[in-house]
């Protein structure tokens, strides 16, 4: 079965704020949206963790997964437990268009991907 990945988000944290990353290092947060109730187990995330890590050697032509020496996912079933999110959704009851959309609409968007040295 053949999966693609409609949406990514990488965000680096770590290149306006070194505090967040040990020297040397880079913090950087993946973030696949799902939809709401999809089953969640830990085989289902190293799934998800391994498409997003193609997507991205593809689309740099660089190996990132061999430089990672700390990994966590956080998803849907972690809202829930953890903030009582309904059906896990970190964006609240209204989760419209307007809340990523008007964003992008303001301003130019810029994309890198980093990986750690």
């Amino acid at each position: 079965m053949t999966c693609f990945i409609k949406k990514l988000n990488i965000t680096a944290p770590s290149k306006t704020d070194p505090s967040v990353a040990p020297d040397g290092h880079e913090n950087i947060f993946l973030l696949m949206p799902v939809a709401p109730e999809l089953q969640d187990n830990e085989d289902i995330r190293e799934r998800y963790f391994n498409l997003m890590m193609d997507r991205i050697e593809k689309l740099t032509g660089d190996s990132c997964r061999d430089q990672i020496v700390f990994k966590r996912s956080y998803a849907h079933s972690d809202f829930v437990s953890d903030y009582h999110a309904f059906k896990g959704n970190a964006y609240g009851l209204a989760n419209t268009i307007f809340q990523t959309a008007c964003r992008i609409a303001l301003g130019r968007l810029v994309s890198k991907v980093i990986c750690a040295a």
